[in-house]
């Protein structure tokens, strides 16, 4: 099996991830629950993870987490995005999230 993909801030700042196929996600107490049905593991995300790891899933890279989430956090975007980087490689390195396929090329018209 490959090892994950480098989860380095700089990388993981700038990269879209998506959840991996082999995760389940269920919300439970006001915690999101991630479950690597693979490889047994569990993790669990507060409120604020929660947040940072829909919008990941949305789509969102790490700096973009930062700007959505600053005002309503009360932070500043860059720390925001920053805890997001890390977040987002714990979560890889756990492999319950996977590079996200890149949007399909468009197709000149004929």
């Amino acid at each position: 099996m490959a090892p994950p993909p480098s989860s380095s801030s700089s990388s993981v700042s700038a990269q879209r991830w998506a959840r991996h196929p082999d995760v389940s996600a269920e919300e439970v107490g006001g915690e999101l629950v991630l479950a690597q049905l693979a490889h047994g593991s569990t993790f669990r995300l507060n409120g604020s993870g929660r947040a940072i790891y829909q919008l990941v899933i949305a789509g969102s890279t790490a700096v973009e987490i930062g700007a959505a989430l600053a005002g309503q956090l009360g932070a500043p975007a860059e720390r925001i995005a920053a805890d997001a980087a890390r977040l987002i490689g714990e979560l890889v390195a756990a492999r319950l999230l996977a590079p996200a396929a890149p949007p399909p090329a468009s197709v000149p018209a004929r």
